[in-house]
């Protein structure tokens, strides 16, 4: 947490999208648990004075629910607009299988959302959307996957000013992704081998050629300057974009 929170600091971006965020509230929870709040208190004096958190489901721990989902924070004002679930609703009461730190097990049936905020940057209104994607033991496409992409095509279609970013669980070659790069401009396309952070994965596995991480824009956007950060903040690797548009 200590270099993630660094690192974002030292990035110093308008908006930061997040995903598998808890937001737990208690002084005695572990700190992992509390994330959200930690966040918001470290980056707060740094500008961040806006947060919206979509929970997609709360877990069950030793310590009470515990929400997680997928958070936006601002520099700029954002309104949070409605939260869609793609086939799983929110789950108030979610037991982890296997064991209590969710280390393990099959997550195929979690919910999984699609949270939509308006960013209002000096007048100009931006939409961010923020995902994490339905989990499978591979990142290939299916029936639910393929309805993912629709629901986010769906959702973007006719918005100017989008922006969509997240952990999609599905592969770059698959149709799923192709849907949404016919539909916004990706920056990254064809560009990179994972988004792992490689450090955390066992060396010669499949998540060495995995990328499943993505962000998005419409072509109402400039893409001034694009990078995937070879940092050691997170299992996967985070993605900066630059973006220049006309007001």
């Amino acid at each position: 947490m200590r270099e993630l929170i660094a690192f974002l600091r030292a990035q110093s971006a308008d908006i930061i999208a997040l995903q598998e965020v808890y937001d737990g509230d208690g002084i005695r929870l572990p700190r992992h648990y509390a994330f959200l709040s930690i966040l918001r208190r470290e980056l707060e004096p740094r500008g961040y004075a806006y947060c919206a958190f979509a929970p997609a489901f709360a877990m069950q721990s030793p310590y009470g629910p515990i929400p997680q989902g997928n958070a936006v924070l601002s520099r700029y004002p954002l309104t949070p607009q409605e939260t869609i679930f793609y086939d799983v609703p929110f789950d108030p009461f979610y037991q982890c299988p296997d064991d209590p730190e969710c280390t393990k097990g099959d997550f195929s049936r979690l919910p999984r959302n699609l949270q939509h905020v308006i960013v209002d940057v000096k007048g100009t209104l931006v939409h961010a959307f923020n995902t994490q994607g339905i989990w499978g033991t591979d990142g290939n496409d299916n029936k639910r996957r393929l309805k993912q992409s629709k629901i986010i095509c769906d959702a973007i279609a006719e918005q100017p000013h989008v922006i969509l970013s997240g952990d999609f669980n599905v592969a770059e070659s698959t149709e799923s992704i192709a849907m949404l790069q016919q539909a916004l401009h990706d920056p990254f396309q064809s560009k990179r081998t994972t988004s792992f952070n490689m450090r955390h994965k066992p060396a010669g596995s499949g998540f060495s050629t995995a990328v499943i991480d993505f962000v998005m824009v419409s072509r109402d956007f400039e893409v001034t300057h694009y990078e995937q950060p070879e940092i050691n903040v997170s299992d996967h690797l985070p993605q900066r974009v630059e973006l220049a548009f006309e007001s």
